[in-house]
């Protein structure tokens, strides 16, 4: 039976909260499966940025993130780490934060490297803490 890879088509990965379980493992949120050592950059490509940040929609086609991933899907589950808002203080300096549209279409806050973001972008859309 032909599938997607059959045609060169590739599903666009799905963005997901992580989740843990009891002993503060993460697992995926579609399976359960542990991922806690998948942790690492990780590409979405078309994201539904958010928003103050929407207007991304229209000049990133990937984006950037950190966190988990599980490959035991048809498409990719990808499960950023959580952030509060612009301004990151648990990843390195170069990484920001930009609103995403996760499955369960809430908004939330993910990282991506400063340098991925259009040039002066940050400047025009504004610190972002937490709004």
């Amino acid at each position: 039976m032909p599938t997607l890879d059959t045609f060169g088509v590739e599903p666009t990965p799905v963005l997901r909260s992580s989740a843990r379980n009891r002993s503060g493992q993460v697992l995926c949120a579609e399976c359960g499966a542990y991922v806690g050592d998948t942790k690492q950059s990780q590409a979405v490509r078309n994201p539904q940025y958010a928003g103050a940040d929407a207007s991304l929609n229209e000049d990133l086609d990937f984006l950037v993130t950190y966190g988990w991933h599980c490959d035991r899907h048809g498409a990719e589950i990808v499960m950023p780490i959580r952030v509060g808002g612009r301004s990151l203080s648990v990843l390195s300096d170069g990484w920001v934060g930009v609103r995403v549209q996760f499955a369960d279409q809430v908004v939330r806050w993910v990282p991506t490297p400063r340098r991925e973001l259009p040039d002066g972008y940050l400047a025009v859309s504004g610190s972002g803490r937490g709004e």
